[in-house]
């Protein structure tokens, strides 16, 4: 669990020079573990491009051994983040620390161009307050086949549930100091549901840090009907929090019957119309709706005042009552796909084709690995691009990418280009090298090196930005900062092969990369070849395998066949940074030791399959591919892997029947996150999955139940989720028909001890 609350935002209008990314680090505790610290800002630097500005709010509580880390030894804190330097701390980098009141006062550091404090800090406020809602996905909205019921009697496809949002324990925090000032001398505090209760607890909490002794008392309403028929007067030294509204007009009800004074109520979550925001203005905490000033709120939704003037329900949608805040009485619904050929990505046939490797060798496709030894994670899928530009050596492996790269290199590297920046992996300074030794240069340009670049500030012409890929364009983004400094150079990015996870998510990297004094399209960004894959690292699944692996030994008989069998998938997880990488060994063998292989004809490949030479790696590369596509779809779509709370898209049972090699389903199972392997959400799914599994029991010496241990592994580690009834009968069957003593016999056993 984290001991803070991390966010970027963009903020328009606090600083000179346009629009500024800013990220803010909150820390409510007065000290943290320092190699936490460290740890949790690498993670969220490997997922976010350091940002413009870097802010820290801390208590004035804090232990002096916290503050130092933030003053003294932020050089060591944010030393594994790509890009804080000596000279980022000292020009974009500052720690605030919030009072007894709530109000933020500068410690330390400077945020260069900062124009306006007082709008600078109310906007950080309201984009952390969001980011909150939003992440925590505090508003709702309904699937076509039901609308909700606000306990005011209004219909809506959409509504607030404030008992989302108020779930971790430093988001809550970060929202209660702002409500500090309000506290200062209120005796009792009415909410109008128990969901929302524990603010007011937390604010009590800080007080008490501070050491303020001032006793308040919290009383809550069993239901929001019951608030709303509520009819004395409250405490006129009381503050009464509503959850959310969407237009205010609760505050006039309760101001009306004179139950409280509208200077005493205090709206969380607003959502709805100018008119009506303008009107509540001071007893709204948090306004949610969209603006031209606030672009990344939301529109207003359209209710209905009841059921005989509701468009929802005159088209046969299900009207469902929200009688709390608490309890939403909605099972998630789920829809299953049955994978087919044309869920294939338009790139993916031809790409495998492109690539085929002669042998091993010169498989570009690996699982499992990175080359820059110094990051701990792995990726799940890995394009060694440096064998890919070695295998155009060879004149009998296919050159239609060798063909193009040289095409693009002479299309797009300007004569003038005066530096070569290629990122710091093995595969970006190939390229780097290639670019350099196949043109003709009037002046050679010279390559410099990413960690001490040194430019001239007087030199015009082109830097041409050299990257084999981008995932995140995390890397990109730090380069694109450091050239700033440098405006009579022109940039050019080129990258060999973009890997993201959509066409959208690559557009916004080539979008932001190239903004320049001429907007968005200022500085090319050349594409050799694009694909869309996954851009998973941490806890990949060999990352989830090699811990299921270290507790099984830990437990088995050290002499058994399963811990033999185990022990030598260690070795091959184990050894697979120096392999480069898994390719022919991703998946568990069978029972009786043999590797996975494809046989001859392979639905998502337009090319006739060669098993001898199709490798592990290859197929779920493809598979992972065509998963992800469907995970991009929209959730209203009918084939859609995407995923939110209230529905599940499963992979549908009879996929594993109708892709019946177990190589492509061991590629399923891997590239599959939980949700769409939660069979446990219908029963005949869950029963068909069970039938299924069994049938792999029956034939675990055959063709057909090659993929036995990897579906064992996946209920091992939940990932396959089958209804308990079928879970019990799929290992009692299994125990009673695998030979006694065997690997999956002892496996099975280990199962049930773990899972039942």
């Amino acid at each position: 669990m984290k001991d803070y609350f991390i966010f970027t935002y963009r903020d328009k209008g606090s600083f000179k020079g346009g629009i500024k990314t800013i990220t803010v680090l909150f820390i409510p505790e007065s000290s943290i573990k320092k190699s936490a610290l460290i740890q949790g800002l690498e993670t969220y630097n490997q997922e976010n491009v350091l940002s413009d500005k870097f802010v820290v709010v801390l208590p004035e509580y804090a232990s002096e051994a916290l503050v130092n880390l933030f003053e003294k030894d932020v050089l060591i804190s944010f030393g594994r983040v790509v890009g804080f330097d000596k000279n980022y701390s000292e020009t974009n980098y500052s720690v605030y620390k919030f009072d007894l009141n709530g109000k933020l006062n500068k410690k330390f550091g400077v945020l260069k161009d900062l124009k306006n404090r007082t709008l600078f800090l109310a906007k950080l406020f309201k984009n952390g307050n969001f980011h909150i809602f939003d992440s925590k996905s505090g508003l709702i909205e309904s699937n076509p086949d039901h609308h909700f019921v606000f306990p005011s009697g209004k219909h809506s496809e959409k509504f607030i549930r404030t008992a989302n949002v108020l779930r971790d324990s430093n988001e809550i925090f970060f929202i209660a100091i702002q409500l500090l000032e309000k506290f200062s001398a209120v005796e009792i505090v009415y909410c109008d549901t128990a969901s929302i209760n524990v603010l007011p607890f937390a604010v009590f909490e800080i007080q008490n840090r501070f050491e303020r002794k001032f006793e308040t008392r919290v009383k809550s309403f069993e239901s929001y009907k019951v608030f709303e028929d509520y009819n004395q007067s409250f405490n006129p030294n009381s503050l009464v929090l509503i959850s959310s509204s969407t237009s205010g007009n609760i505050i006039d009800r309760l101001n009306d019957k004179q139950i409280a004074d509208s200077s005493n109520i205090l709206v969380l979550f607003f959502l709805g119309n100018d008119e009506s925001y303008k009107k509540h203005k001071t007893n709204i905490f948090c306004n949610l709706t969209k603006s031209s000033e606030f672009e990344q709120g939301y529109n207003p939704f359209k209710t209905f005042k009841n059921s005989l003037k509701c468009k929802l329900c005159i088209n046969h949608s299900q009207p469902v009552v929200i009688q709390s805040d608490v309890f939403l009485n909605i099972e998630p619904k789920y829809n299953v796909v049955t994978f087919k050929k044309s869920d294939a990505p338009s790139f993916l046939s031809k790409f495998i084709e492109n690539h085929r490797a002669l042998d091993q060798k010169s498989n570009i496709f690996k699982v499992h690995f990175r080359d820059i030894e110094e990051e701990d994670s792995s990726y799940e899928i890995y394009i060694d691009f440096t064998q890919l530009l070695d295998n155009f050596e060879n004149k009998n492996y296919p050159q239609y990418y060798h063909e193009k790269l040289e095409k693009t290199i002479n299309a797009h590297i300007p004569i003038n280009t005066r530096y070569l920046l290629p990122l710091r992996d093995p595969g970006s300074k190939a390229l780097t090298e290639k670019i350099l030794n196949e043109n003709s240069w009037v002046i050679e340009p010279t390559i410099i090196d990413i960690n001490n670049p040194k430019i001239s500030t007087t030199v015009t012409g082109t830097i041409v930005v050299v990257g084999a890929t981008y995932v995140t364009g995390r890397h990109y983004f730090f380069i694109n900062r450091l050239l700033r400094d440098f405006p009579k150079l022109t940039v050019v990015y080129f990258i060999g092969l973009a890997r993201s996870i959509s066409k959208q998510f690559s557009e916004n990297i080539k979008s932001n990369l190239g903004i320049g004094e001429y907007g968005g399209r200022t500085y090319p960004v050349i594409n050799v070849d694009e694909i869309f894959i996954p851009q998973a690292k941490v806890d990949n699944s060999w990352s989830k395998e090699w811990g299921f692996i270290r507790e099984l030994l830990g437990k088995v008989n050290s002499k058994s066949a399963l811990y033999k069998f185990f022990e030598n998938r260690r070795n091959v997880l184990f050894n697979a940074r120096e392999e480069k990488g898994l390719c022919d060994n991703v998946f568990l063998p069978t029972l009786s030791g043999e590797k996975l292989s494809l046989r001859k004809g392979f639905v998502y490949w337009n090319f006739e399959v060669k098993t001898d030479i199709a490798y592990q790696s290859q197929v779920y590369f493809t598979i992972t591919s065509v998963i992800n596509r469907l995970r991009n779809e929209p959730l209203n779509s009918e084939r859609s892997l995407k995923q939110s709370t209230y529905v599940r898209n499963l992979i549908s049972s009879e996929t594993f029947n109708r892709f019946n090699d177990g190589v492509i389903q061991a590629s399923i199972l891997r590239a599959a996150d939980y949700r769409m392997l939660s069979y446990d959400l219908d029963e005949n799914q869950s029963l068909a999955m069970s039938v299924f599994m069994k049938s792999l029991v029956d034939k675990f010496e055959q063709d057909h139940g090659e993929a036995l241990p990897e579906f064992m592994m996946a209920l091992g580690l939940k990932k396959l989720r089958l209804k308990r009834i079928d879970l019990n009968d799929f290992l009692d069957y299994s125990s009673k028909n695998l030979p006694e003593k065997s690997i999956g016999h002892d496996f099975v056993n280990y199962l049930k001890g773990k899972l039942l």
